[in-house]
């Protein structure tokens, strides 16, 4: 009894429910919003987002300068200094605001060869870009608001920014979608983010108040300094990560026919879904947590990991295996039932990511580069390679089973490097 109102009264435990509730609604919004978007856009144009999603990630990564972990380690260790903690606030926009309009700018020149080289140069989707250059200032600084209230360990200001950002991004994309079908799709991967970061710029005025009343002369880009160690790192992965995903997607296009790569998109959509619990639970409270511990703190909530939050995960693709048919239908449409076939060796993959990324945070945490960025590399090495490799002997099952191994190996990769840390 002891030990279960311990559970209960336990921070982890708290967090986990709140962070459930938004999961549950995220899920069930994104559940809705996938159904359309597969009933009105079809395996073809799911392939098509896919390719702008990455390029969209990407432009995230470079206009908030890998900063996110970093933002979350620094305020974290900065809330109770009152003065420094503005002061880094203060830079932080400053530098934020001078990429994002850049990139802003690039995107609104060079909006027709964009076009041409994510989609294809028989579709014209250049008002994409224009659309793109009024909003991602706002998507960027979504990102970087979210990131500090994340550090202040504000979870029930976040978890209510998350709430409200999802049900305002459900209605948004379900109308354009509803409406302008393959256009409104892409355009709902752009606008839903922006009015999120109108949202969360309410939940932190205040502390973006106080930064604007710091004297000049205190104002120091030095204090930027040590995010540029989390910025090679997130820069690295944000960037290669999206490209990595354009070129299977596009290896299956070539072939195995748009189709195929429209189900592989799918099968990643799906996924999303379920891999939102453990993404989110690491990001809103693992990091900031394994940041500032020590390495029994580390082992304790490593252990914590391991016995309530996996076997749970684990259970739950067992669930979705069982019924895939069914979710596949529900989430999707019966024209993607094909995806039935390659979900198995996604949902190994993913149980072995779930695994590895506990491990893969310490990277983040700890400020360890150099070990991060060979893992990473050998990672996207690897499902490159088998990618290729399996695609051309099974097809398209085959990316999904690159997949699985690709986490196999990266999963062993950790385990042999933090086997003397941890």
């Amino acid at each position: 009894m002891n030990a279960f109102r311990k559970i209960i009264s336990s921070k982890l435990f708290q967090v986990s429910i709140l962070n459930n509730i938004n999961l549950l609604i995220r899920m069930l919004t994104g559940i809705i919003t996938a159904k359309l978007i597969a009933v009105y856009v079809g395996p073809a144009g799911m392939a098509l987002m896919g390719n702008f999603r990455n390029f969209l990630t990407s432009l995230e990564s470079v206009s908030t300068l890998g900063f996110q972990n970093g933002i979350v380690k620094y305020i974290s260790e900065y809330r109770t200094d009152e003065q420094k903690k503005s002061q880094f606030i203060a830079v932080l926009v400053v530098a934020i605001a001078i990429f994002s309009l850049l990139i802003s700018g690039v995107s609104f020149v060079f909006r027709q060869r964009l076009s041409d080289y994510i989609f294809d140069e028989g579709l014209s989707f250049s008002f994409l870009f224009v659309v793109l250059a009024c909003v991602f200032p706002i998507q960027a600084f979504n990102i970087v608001f979210i990131s500090i209230i994340n550090g202040l360990e504000r979870y029930r200001t976040l978890m209510t920014i998350n709430i409200v950002g999802n049900l305002l991004g459900f209605a948004i994309s379900a109308l354009l979608v509803y409406y302008w079908t393959l256009n409104g799709a892409l355009l709902a991967l752009m606008l839903a983010p922006a009015f999120v970061g109108l949202i969360s710029f309410v939940g932190i005025r205040k502390d973006l108040i106080n930064s604007l009343k710091i004297d000049r002369r205190s104002f120091n880009f030095q204090l930027l300094k040590p995010l540029f160690v989390y910025s090679i790192m997130a820069l690295f992965t944000g960037f290669v990560a999206p490209l990595v995903s354009f070129y299977i997607r596009t290896y299956l296009i070539d072939h195995q026919g748009i189709d195929a790569a429209g189900y592989w998109e799918a099968t990643n959509r799906i996924s999303n879904f379920y891999m939102m619990f453990i993404n989110s639970l690491i990001a809103v409270y693992f990091l900031p947590k394994l940041s500032l511990g020590n390495r029994e703190i580390i082992r304790k909530e490593i252990k914590y990991y391991f016995i309530w939050i996996l076997p749970i995960f684990a259970l739950g693709l067992l669930m979705i295996y069982q019924f895939r048919t069914a979710v596949i239908t529900l989430l999707m449409s019966e024209e993607f039932l094909a995806v039935s076939y390659i979900l198995s060796w996604q949902l190994l993959g993913d149980f072995f990511k779930a695994v590895s990324l506990i491990f893969g945070i310490l990277f983040y945490a700890k400020r360890i580069v150099i070990a991060y960025l060979i893992t990473e590399s050998l990672s996207f090495l690897t499902l490159v390679m088998s990618s290729v490799f399996l695609i051309d002997h099974y097809g398209i099952e085959g990316a999904t089973m690159a997949h699985a191994c690709t986490y196999f190996i990266y999963l062993g990769l950790l385990i042999f490097y933090f086997r003397k840390k941890i």
